[in-house]
């Protein structure tokens, strides 16, 4: 049995917490089939694999690996992941792999993969699992596509996907109907341990508090986050509540700025400097950067 540096963490009867703190990952584990949703950087990859050996998971259990968006920190860890899973199909929506399948996209996403796998490495004390296997190509097959409203049956229990709009095009949530499971990935905020932090709707302000919105209505009993933190209980209203109100108060604090004077460009680069620290420098600062730009012309927008 292999020994992981982070534990599994179990969330429910059938669902587990895998992946690095920064960097996380869900176990479904039904009668029939096992499904991991989130793929992970390619340096989360091999922890991943020791942790489903450390739970006594076979890799030919593992039926499926689910990408939630395409971004290099959720879509760079797939190959890697489906060489130790012989019998797992990778799955996402038909625009993430629009958007995967382009040269240029893989070449950002390779330089990106290679500084956030290095940074959680040296955090999480991955050097000792040895060096990942080779990330690329981001689409390896076997691949199915899925969209929203689409249902996995493991066995007792099942995976749902669910439509997430506002942080990345064509993203997925998943929810595990039969334990109240919801794994949010990046729609439900970036938190850190010391709460919300670093606004995400880089896609659309209004659709991502409608997702957050569904999200609340789901009532789940376990709200798996993107990054860092997984919430349970009675943390979950309260935290999706601070994380609206967060969101609200540095989109109305963008515009003010603006209407002040300031160029979109120093706007980008004030929320940077407010927000680039802790937690969060484990991403390229460059990229950290380009996601205000992005944040400064969603908050402009009427």
């Amino acid at each position: 049995m292999t020994r992981s540096p982070v534990k599994p963490r179990p969330l429910s009867p059938r669902v587990w917490r895998l992946g690095a703190y920064h960097v996380p990952c869900y176990l479904v584990r039904g009668a029939k089939a096992s499904a991991i949703f989130e793929a992970g950087l390619s340096a989360t990859a091999p922890l991943v694999l020791a942790q489903l050996d450390e739970l006594g998971v076979s890799p030919q259990e593992v039926r499926y690996v689910v990408v939630s968006h395409a971004h290099s920190d959720h879509a760079c860890g797939q190959a890697a992941l489906m060489a130790g899973l012989p019998q797992a199909t990778l799955l996402m929506t038909a625009g993430s792999r629009k958007i995967l399948a382009k040269p240029r996209v893989a070449e950002h996403f390779t330089m990106e993969d290679d500084y956030a796998s290095r940074q959680v490495s040296q955090r999480e004390g991955l050097a000792g699992l040895g060096p990942p296997p080779f990330r690329l190509p981001l689409l390896p097959d076997p691949l199915e596509l899925v969209s929203p409203g689409d249902e996995l049956d493991l066995g007792g229990v099942s995976l749902r996907f669910l439509s997430a709009d506002g942080h990345a095009p064509h993203g997925i949530l998943g929810l595990v109907p039969q334990e109240r499971v919801v794994f949010a990935s990046d729609s439900a905020g970036y938190a850190t341990a010391q709460g919300p932090a670093y606004p995400m709707f880089f896609v659309s302000y209004g659709m991502y508090l409608e997702t957050m919105a569904g999200l609340a209505r789901l009532d789940p009993r376990v709200l798996g986050l993107g990054h860092q933190l997984c919430l349970s209980g009675e943390e979950v209203g309260p935290y999706l509540d601070l994380t609206a109100r967060r969101l609200a108060a540095d989109r109305e604090e963008i515009r003010r700025w603006r209407a002040q004077g300031l160029e979109p460009e120093q706007l980008a680069r004030r929320l940077c400097r407010k927000y680039y620290h802790g937690e969060l420098t484990i991403f390229l600062l460059e990229s950290a950067l380009n996601g205000c730009r992005l944040l400064v012309r969603r908050c402009l927008e009427d």
